[in-house]
């Protein structure tokens, strides 16, 4: 795959709109959509921050999530924001840690109806998120925001990247990966028993699974590129998720 801005130590002038979502969320014209953005891609490492951090129920970490997003914009810290100094992930708890000391006051302003919810909490999204929440690695609120932030970041990768294998034209491709990669709990497939199953050789396995992952990585380095102000940077946050 070219892809010169590769974290396996590629090296290549860094793409200068590469934090597009921040850019958005800095200008009027485009801050709708890049809240969309960022809602979307950190509700769940900061509903899972809140219920670590401030030992809420699941309800009042919702509506602390909601106050979070309006605090943003309130706040305008977001404006502050210098992408040369920090990735936006490490930004995003240093203000989580501020918002907690003061979060009973969001809390009540929300309930009164202060504020346009940002955020919808899809049932079967937030009960997938205790089995987060009760993992031990997970046990402080910027483990638990960090843990989650990974999941999703593979799990966008993962829809990105079986789109892309279907668009064009690599359904078999996608078959291996799911076959070897995704079985269900107590399989144990081998590059032998995928083999059989889809009718290829042992060495088509292993050459579709290959192309597969490097797809997979790709799609994360292009979703952490977009948080991100430098290869250095980049570097970094792919050793979060990897490392």
């Amino acid at each position: 795959m070219n892809d010169r801005y590769t974290t396996m130590g590629g090296q290549g002038e860094f793409p200068a709109t590469s934090w597009s979502m921040v850019v958005k969320l800095q200008t009027d014209e485009d801050r709708a959509r890049g809240l969309e953005q960022l809602c979307a891609r950190y509700w769940k490492p900061i509903y899972c921050y809140v219920r670590r951090a401030l030992r809420k129920t699941n309800e009042d970490a919702k509506d602390l999530t909601q106050s979070f997003f309006i605090w943003l914009l309130d706040a305008q810290v977001l404006e502050r924001y210098d992408a040369e100094q920090a990735t936006f992930r490490l930004y995003l708890k240093g203000l989580l840690r501020n918002f907690a000391r003061n979060h009973e006051q969001s809390l009540r302003r929300l309930k009164r109806g202060g504020g346009v919810k940002h955020v919808t909490f899809p049932d079967e999204e937030v009960n997938g998120l205790e089995a987060l929440l009760a993992d031990p690695r997970a046990e402080s609120p910027e483990d638990a925001f960090d843990r989650a932030w990974v999941e999703d970041l593979i799990d966008t990768g993962l829809e990105r990247t079986r789109a892309w294998l279907r668009d064009n034209g690599h359904e078999l491709r996608l078959k291996v990966y799911e076959a070897y990669e995704l079985a269900g709990p107590g399989e144990q497939p081998t590059y032998t028993s995928v083999a059989e199953r889809l009718g290829i050789k042992v060495s088509d396995v292993r050459n579709h699974l290959f192309a597969a992952r490097e797809r997979l990585r790709a799609e994360i380095r292009d979703q952490l590129r977009e948080t991100v102000s430098s290869t250095d940077q980049l570097e970094a946050e792919w050793q979060v998720v990897f490392g």
